[in-house]
C-alpha cells in the first residue's frame, strides 16, 4: 500500500514538475508538492493513488479567484475610505 502510494506520488511529481524532480525543482515548488501530499492523503488515510487526478486538482485553477485590478486609482478609493472612516470615528468620540 505504501509503495504504491509512493509510486502514485512520484508520477505526480513528475507531472506537476515537468520530469525535473531534483532537490532544486523540489525546493522551488515545495507548494505543488505539499498541496500533492495533501490531496493525496488524510489523517494518515491515503485518499488518491491516481497520480493524474491529483496533479489535475494541485493545477485546477479555483472558481472563486478573480483577476484584480491593481493601480494607483484603486489604492487612492481606499485610502479615502480609510481616511473618511477614521475622521468618522473620530469626531463620534
Amino acid at each position: 500500500m505504501i509503495h504504491h502510494f509512493l509510486q502514485s506520488l512520484h508520477d505526480t511529481l513528475t507531472i506537476l514538475l515537468q520530469s525535473q524532480i531534483d532537490k532544486r525543482t523540489v525546493l522551488d515548488n515545495l507548494d505543488l508538492v505539499t498541496i500533492a501530499i495533501d490531496e493525496s492523503v488524510d489523517d494518515g488515510v491515503i485518499l488518491e493513488t491516481d497520480s493524474a487526478a491529483v496533479a489535475n486538482r494541485v493545477t485546477r485553477t479555483r472558481p472563486d479567484t478573480i483577476e484584480v485590478q491593481l493601480n494607483e486609482q484603486t489604492f487612492m478609493n481606499a485610502y479615502t475610505n480609510f481616511r473618511d472612516k477614521v475622521a468618522q470615528r473620530l469626531s463620534g468620540l
